[in-house]
């Protein structure tokens, strides 16, 4: 499948400029990780694929629990940032909708500030859920509420991308259709985080 304009935002909008490629990185760097990691680790799973994975910064939290680490991006320059910054750790160039792992590959499949970037989250939630074994680990930076609003949002220093929040009638739809149970909710407050609130769902196959 062809990519969508709005796939190609990081790299032709992020990635070619060095100062909002420096940007774009000390915020995920500042985006609270640890109770999320201290959550997972209560788990007992061994391997987890981080999905949207940016720089794959997630690989030092999974290391310090001991659960072995793998990655996924549809931004080849990050995958390239983050190879070259961990080598040895398998990091991935792929799409959401189509991820290059077998079923039930990972015991835990993640994805953070992802599903309000993509046109609908329904085919990337299936292809979590196929890849997963165990648990299914959504991070929302835009929680779903009761009125929905997707937009194709133009940024002032050019590119479009996606910044849609979902009604909870259509994710509680989409979770049942997939079968997950979501069994902890991590809630993080705007004020403690650099960039947006953020609501971390821990879903059960």
């Amino acid at each position: 499948m062809e990519r969508l304009d709005c796939e190609r935002y990081w790299e032709d909008q992020i990635c070619k400029d060095r100062h909002r490629f420096a940007e774009f990185q000390s915020c995920l760097e500042r985006n609270p990780r640890e109770r999320i990691y201290d959550a997972l680790k209560t788990y007992g799973h061994k391997t987890l694929l981080d999905v949207g994975c940016g720089l794959a910064i997630d690989y030092e939290y999974c290391r310090d629990i001991q659960i072995e680490y793998s990655g996924v991006d549809i931004t080849e320059s990050f995958v390239l940032t983050a190879q070259q910054k961990y080598p040895g750790v398998e990091i991935k160039v792929g799409r959401i909708q189509d991820l290059p792992f077998e079923n039930e590959e990972k015991d835990i499949v993640m994805v953070r500030s992802v599903f309000e970037h993509l046109p609908e989250f329904e085919p990337a939630l299936t292809e979590l859920t196929r890849v997963a074994k165990h648990l299914v680990v959504i991070g929302w930076f835009l929680p779903p509420t009761d009125e929905e609003e997707i937009v194709l949002f133009k940024k002032q220093k050019g590119g479009s991308v996606y910044r849609n929040i979902y009604s909870k009638t259509r994710v509680a739809k989409a979770f049942k259709d997939n079968n997950l149970e979501i069994i902890e909710k991590i809630i993080i407050e705007k004020e403690d985080s650099s960039r947006n609130y953020m609501e971390t769902w821990v879903c059960r196959k």
